[in-house]
């Protein structure tokens, strides 16, 4: 759950503990310099792409909305097969949403569905497409974008009565 809080992740997914003999997968990890400090020593930077997206949500909830672009497109740019990558490219879209930057977020929403077929993230971006054109008033294009959602076959139950009633 990308908005649950570090100790909640913790405790969702603990690393084994001394002794135990287990094996904690820890993906990608990537250390950068990035400054010096004033005795030169370098500055790094350790990430992955769990902690890539989770500060991007933390400065999202703070308001940081620059800071947390940078986070997900660092994510999309050097992991772009991870898992997280669908969820880094919908909340780039929330942001650009609130924003009210309309045409990047429906591209951006328009780019993901292209891209990762299947997923909640998918499912969702499919149906704010949609929603942005009948905001926009371009009803031709609302209805044109909800019917696709609905000629999917990876809708719940939910998901179709959704677009039923967008529609």
């Amino acid at each position: 759950d990308p908005t649950a809080s570090p100790s909640d992740r913790d405790r969702a997914h603990p690393l084994p503990r001394s002794g135990t003999g287990g094996v904690a997968d820890l993906g990608t990890i990537r250390t950068q310099v990035v400054g010096t400090t004033t005795t030169g020593e370098p500055v790094l930077e350790t990430y992955n792409d769990r902690s890539l997206l989770d500060d991007g949500n933390d400065l999202m909830m703070k308001g940081d909305p620059r800071q947390a672009r940078g986070r997900y497109d660092k994510l999309l740019s050097e992991f772009p097969d991870s898992p997280l990558a669908s969820t880094a490219m919908y909340n780039l879209a929330l942001l650009h949403e609130q924003a009210r930057e309309w045409e990047p977020a429906i591209t951006t929403y328009r780019d993901l569905v292209a891209r990762y077929r299947t997923g909640r993230d998918v499912v969702d971006a499919a149906m704010r497409i949609g929603a942005l054109y009948a905001e926009l008033a371009r009803y031709p294009e609302a209805e044109a974008a909800i019917d696709a959602v609905l000629a999917r076959d990876d809708l719940s139950h939910a998901d179709r009565v959704e677009g039923l009633a967008r529609k």
